[in-house]
């Protein structure tokens, strides 16, 4: 996580950030759920510094999450470390690190999840 900044934003903005951020929730009934803040961060990425970071936030974590879960795959057959990570750190890891970025989204606060690829910068 990198240091605390409050950035200018207005309660629509904050509302998108949290949004984009718990649409990780969203897979229980939607199973293209990262469209959400990608459709969000492609709207409003040029309007907004804040929705841009948190967007490229939330895309990575979501693209991050299914690269986890590919590697597991094989970490399974391969040694059963993948039993692990897919039971335990990836399901944990969705349930809490959403929260933790939409409460910083809500304060006007940037959030970085951690071991996250940074795929889209």
């Amino acid at each position: 996580m990198f240091p605390r900044e409050v950035a200018p934003t207005e309660s629509s903005e904050r509302t998108l950030a949290v949004l984009m951020h718990l649409s990780m929730y969203g897979y229980a009934v939607f199973p293209l759920a990262f469209l959400i803040p990608l459709v969000i961060w492609l709207v409003n990425r040029d309007q907004s510094s804040f929705l841009d970071d948190h967007g490229r936030e939330a895309l990575n974590f979501h693209i991050s999450l299914v690269v986890y879960i590919l590697i597991s795959f094989p970490l399974i057959l391969a040694f059963g470390l993948g039993i692990l990570l897919l039971v335990l750190v990836i399901p944990a890891a969705c349930l809490v690190l959403p929260i933790l970025a939409s409460v910083s989204a809500s304060r006007s606060e940037f959030y970085r999840y951690p071991m996250c690829l940074r795929l889209i910068s």
